[in-house]
């Protein structure tokens, strides 16, 4: 199982919209081997050092993925070479 990190913050709506966008991505069907974690970026200050004037943002295994709109062809993309 690989997991992807979404660091989000509370009432964040291009939080939300992203967080949507990438459970999309996943349903396609060919990506069951992830599962998705949202994160608060203010739970972890190395993570609001380093994210929080980015968020949302995607994380997968320390790789950023995307950030602030997520580009479905992509982030589809992207997922593919992760899983080979």
């Amino acid at each position: 199982m690989i997991e992807l990190q979404a660091l989000t913050r509370e009432q964040c709506p291009l939080c939300e919209e992203f967080v949507a966008d990438v459970q999309a991505v996943l349903a396609q069907g060919f990506f069951e081997r992830f599962r998705l974690v949202i994160l608060d970026v203010d739970d972890d200050p190395v993570h609001t050092r380093r994210y929080g004037l980015k968020i949302p943002v995607l994380l997968a295994q320390g790789e950023l993925l995307a950030t602030a709109v997520c580009d479905a062809a992509d982030l589809s993309a992207r997922l593919r070479r992760l899983a080979e």
